[in-house]
């Protein structure tokens, strides 16, 4: 009983040494696992402001868009009234003409 009592022991200890290195890999993995969590956070964050970024000139976007816009609207509202006086003569301003007349060669 003694001897098988020994080789059971002996078991135990090498049992008790494996479990002792299985806990030291894994705390191992553990640490190499939260470096790439954290590294993994820092991309997110990353990521966020370029998102926000490109937000940003999204917005900025859409505003030159509409200043475009109506900038395009008005230059033919001015076309449209610049085209009609071209048509009618009369529509010239008198004053426009005897001026434009009146000018220095």
């Amino acid at each position: 009983f003694v001897e098988e009592a020994g080789m059971r022991i002996q078991e135990a200890n090498s049992r008790v040494a494996n479990l002792r290195t299985y806990i030291e890999q894994s705390a191992g993995w553990a640490l190499i696992a939260r470096g790439f969590a954290e590294e993994a956070a820092g991309h997110l964050g990353n990521m966020d402001r370029y998102l926000q970024e490109a937000n940003l000139y999204q917005q900025s976007a859409t505003g030159n868009l509409l200043l475009a816009e109506r900038f395009r609207e008005e230059a033919v509202e001015r076309r449209n009234e610049a085209w009609a006086i071209w048509r009618d003569p009369h529509q010239i301003s008198p004053t426009y003409a005897l001026g434009q007349r009146g000018q220095p060669l």
